[in-house]
């Protein structure tokens, strides 16, 4: 990720502007930034690419806010391991898509354990097919 080895100097990028998404784009973009508090404010992107955003947010534990993701249209991976271990978020952005492809949320929230609120509108079950 562009920020990864910065040592976690990144603290605040509500302002930071994410483009379009291609496949691993924005893979593991603020990977272990320890003093990030503020995510950028929305994620615009519609359609997204096999892991665009997997890992991005990995172990940003100060991080209270989160991203709104008004994607509908998900790849596999797009959000894996997005948000892992940022202890500090306590409530999910909304989940729109309907329809889930492998993976699409898998471990998004893994290890978050200050999570109180997520919604999720998903009504298939990738794994089953259903």
């Amino acid at each position: 990720g562009l920020f990864r080895y910065t040592k976690g100097y990144v603290r605040d990028a509500e302002n930071l502007r994410i483009p379009s998404t291609g496949k691993h784009a924005l893979d593991s973009l603020f990977f272990y930034q320890q003093y990030l508090t503020v995510s950028p404010s929305i994620l615009p992107s519609t359609t997204l690419s096999d892991s665009c955003y997997s890992a991005m947010f990995y172990n940003c534990r100060l991080m209270e806010t989160v991203p709104e993701l008004p994607a509908r249209n998900l790849s596999p991976y797009c959000y894996h391991t997005m948000f892992q271990q940022c202890y500090s978020i306590t409530r999910s952005p909304d989940l729109n898509a309907s329809t889930l492809p492998i993976g699409a949320y898998g471990s998004m929230f893994w290890g978050c354990k200050n999570l109180q609120y997520i919604k999720c509108m998903a009504t298939n079950n990738p794994i089953s097919g259903t």
